[in-house]
């Protein structure tokens, strides 16, 4: 499979963890608007969300909570969010979302104007943090 999540999990790509188990893992989004934003996905592949076995469902949640807890404790954000959209990677995740206003757990961040002059929302203009910094983030809020 050429999914990249499903190569950080065999070890193909490189990933900054903050938590891995037999059925779940953790690791920082390279796409950094706020310390801490990271994601917790299934070691299985499965596309959509509500696909996943339910012990598996129940882990991503359990798991997005206790990084959450040190997503607050090492960077105080005002709150800490979780999004399900499942666009982007094709593989059930849950995005954990270091808040510091109400509007980064929109698409704020993502919004540009594009050459044709109207709204586009994507990734790609974002800033891609160095692997160093994913790395000693990771190590802040690893559970």
């Amino acid at each position: 499979m050429d999914c990249i999540f499903c190569k950080i999990i065999r070890g193909e790509e490189p990933a900054s963890m903050v938590y891995e188990d037999e059925m779940v893992l953790g690791f920082m989004t390279p796409h950094q608007f706020h310390e801490g934003m990271c994601l917790v996905t299934s070691k299985q592949h499965i596309d959509h969300f509500m696909d996943l076995p339910e012990d598996v469902a129940v882990r991503i949640i359990q798991t997005a909570q206790k990084i959450a807890k040190n997503i607050m404790r090492e960077f105080q954000p005002q709150r800490v969010g979780y999004v399900v959209a499942g666009f982007g990677v094709l593989h059930a995740h849950l995005n954990i979302v270091s808040m510091k206003c109400r509007h980064d757990i929109t698409s704020k961040h993502f919004a540009y104007m594009g050459d044709n002059g109207e709204f586009q929302f994507s990734e790609s203009h974002l800033p891609t943090a160095a692997r160093a910094e994913l790395d000693q983030l990771a190590a802040r809020i690893k559970v």
